[in-house]
């Protein structure tokens, strides 16, 4: 089954005090457990597609209900940046959005059909929101769904058991395992 590992919204403002998204954390453990994955599925013939939240600074593609001063991950700023630990390679896809699903106004699915693609492997942060939001777009085009548990962040650890939990229960033959099991599963 052809696999495709989307790393999603790893970016510089949820570590940054100053920014409302701040969640406290240096994200060390994350960013070693992605880079691991990473390697690893560069090393398998996994293709790594790399994810961006970012929104432009004039406000236009804001959602309709959020604030109009909205100034995180704005387009040019470092907070809407790739946390500087994970470097994708030129001949990987780097995605930017601006909604929860990495499906929602990108190329994601033609890509991925372009690519043969069958399964999703998915990390990244906030578990509970854009993660589990394209897991779900993802299992509703018909693509298997494994979640890298300690390669994914929230604002706490009760709130991404409920979320692994949620997804396992709701979708049919999905998974949600470490960094290490998925290496072994190969």
């Amino acid at each position: 089954m052809p696999k495709a590992l989307l790393v999603i919204d790893v970016q510089e403002e949820w570590r940054d005090p100053n920014s409302p998204l701040y969640l406290g954390d240096d994200f060390k453990d994350l960013v070693m457990n992605i880079n691991d994955l990473v390697l690893f599925s560069r090393q398998h013939s996994i293709p790594v597609i790399w994810v961006k939240h970012v929104l432009k600074a004039d406000g236009s593609d804001r959602e309709r209900f959020q604030p109009e001063d909205v100034s995180y991950m704005v387009e040019g700023t470092k907070g809407a940046e790739l946390m500087s630990e994970l470097r994708p390679l030129t001949s990987e896809v780097v995605l930017q959005k601006n909604k929860f699903s990495c499906f929602l106004g990108t190329n994601l699915e033609e890509l991925l059909k372009k690519m043969h693609i069958d399964e999703l492997i998915l990390c990244g942060i906030m578990t509970n929101t854009c993660v589990r939001t394209t897991a779900f777009d993802g299992y509703q085009r018909s693509y298997k769904i494994t979640i890298i548990r300690d390669a994914c962040a929230s604002d706490s650890k009760e709130t991404d058991e409920f979320t692994f939990k949620d997804i396992q229960n709701l979708m049919f033959n999905s998974e949600c395992v470490s960094v290490a099991d998925f290496k072994k599963s190969g």
